[in-house]
C-alpha cells in the first residue's frame, strides 16, 4: 500500500512548472471561446417548451427552459468569463463562475431527448481548472502582482499544485477513450473491425452528414482499408491507458487518438471541437515557453515568463 501511495504521489504531485498549467489555461479557454463565438446563442431555444425533456441534473435543480433573451444574455456573460479566464484576470473568481455557467449552457441542448457526449470532457476540464492555481503564471493577475505589489517568493512545497490538474486531465481523456474501446470490444468483439461495420458507417455518413472530404463512398469499396481504419481506432482506444504509465508511448498513443479525431471529422463529418483543446494538456509547454523566452527578442517580458510569486 505504501508503494502504491508513493506511485500516486509521484504521478499527481511531482514538482512541475506553473508555466505549463498557465499555457494550458490560456489555450483551453481561448479555444473554448473561439468555438462559442461561432455558435448562435439561443438558437435551439426557439423550438419551444414542448421539446423540453430535462436530464436528471436539470430535473433535480428544477430548471425550466429559459427564454430566448435570457439565454442570449447568459451566453454573452459566459463568453466574457471565458475571455477573463483566458487572459488570467481575476482567475480564482472567474474560473468557478465559468464552470457553473458552462455546466448550464453546455447541458441545455441535452434536455431535448438526446444526450450528447461531445461537450462532456470540456465540462470536467472546466471543473478541474476552477479548483486549480492555473492563474499563477502567464496571466494578468501575475503581471499585476509583480507591478503593483511586493511579492513573496514561491513556496516550493506548492509546486505539486501545478502538476495534478494536468495529470487529472490526462486520466480523464484516457478513461473516456478506453471506455469507448471497451464498449466496442464488449458489444461487438473483433467483429467491429473485421465486419462491414466501417463500410456501412462511411456510406451512411456520406448521406446523413457533411464530411469535409468526400471519400467515404470510395473507401467503402476497399474492405481492407476499412478494416485497417477500424483496427487503428479500436487499438488506439484500448491502448490509451499505457500513455499514463510509459512516457515513450505518450506521443504515439495520444497522437493516434488525435489523428483518429481528425479522421472522424474529415471522413464522417462528426465533429468533437471541445475535445481538441484537451490534447493541449499533453504538450510540454514549459519547454516551449522557455525556448520562446530565449528566442523571442524581447516580445515576452521577464515578468511574463518568470516563475510566479504567489501567496
Amino acid at each position: 500500500m505504501k508503494q502504491l501511495i508513493n506511485v500516486w504521489q509521484r504521478f499527481f504531485f511531482q514538482p512541475g512548472s506553473p508555466r505549463t498549467l498557465g499555457v494550458c489555461r490560456f489555450c483551453f479557454y481561448a479555444t473554448l471561446l473561439g468555438i462559442e463565438l461561432e455558435n448562435r446563442p439561443g438558437s435551439w431555444a426557439e423550438l419551444g417548451n414542448s421539446f423540453w425533456m430535462p436530464m436528471p441534473l436539470f430535473r433535480l435543480l428544477g430548471c425550466q427552459p429559459p427564454g430566448l433573451d435570457l439565454l442570449i444574455g447568459l451566453s454573452w456573460v459566459w463568453r466574457a468569463l471565458l475571455l477573463l479566464a483566458c487572459v488570467g484576470l481575476f482567475t480564482r473568481l472567474v474560473t468557478p463562475l465559468a464552470f457553473v455557467l458552462g455546466v448550464y449552457l453546455l447541458g441545455l441542448p441535452n434536455n431535448l431527448g438526446v444526450v450528447k457526449h461531445t461537450e462532456t470532457m470540456a465540462v470536467f476540464v472546466l471543473a478541474i481548472l476552477a479548483v486549480s492555481r492555473c492563474g499563477d503564471a502567464l496571466s494578468l493577475d501575475q503581471w499585476l502582482r509583480g507591478r503593483f505589489t511586493r511579492r513573496p517568493r514561491v513556496n516550493r512545497e506548492d509546486l505539486g499544485e501545478y502538476t495534478w490538474p494536468l495529470r487529472l486531465v490526462w486520466v480523464l481523456m484516457v478513461l473516456v477513450y478506453f471506455a469507448a474501446g471497451m464498449a466496442k470490444l464488449r458489444n461487438s468483439s473483433w467483429r467491429w473491425i473485421f465486419s462491414d461495420n466501417m463500410q456501412n458507417i462511411l456510406i451512411q455518413h456520406h448521406y446523413t452528414h457533411v464530411p469535409e472530404i468526400k471519400l467515404g463512398l470510395a473507401l467503402a469499396n476497399w474492405p481492407w482499408i476499412c478494416w485497417l481504419a477500424a483496427g487503428f481506432s479500436m487499438m488506439a482506444e484500448l491502448l490509451a491507458p499505457l500513455a499514463l504509465a510509459i512516457r515513450r508511448l505518450r506521443l504515439p498513443i495520444i497522437g493516434s487518438l488525435f489523428l483518429m479525431q481528425i479522421g472522424i471529422w474529415l471522413l464522417l463529418g462528426v465533429q468533437f471541437p471541445l475535445y481538441l483543446p484537451c490534447y493541449l494538456f499533453w504538450v510540454p509547454w514549459d519547454r516551449c515557453v522557455a525556448w520562446v523566452s530565449r528566442t523571442g527578442n524581447g516580445i515576452f517580458t521577464e515578468n511574463w515568463l518568470e516563475e510566479p510569486y504567489v501567496n
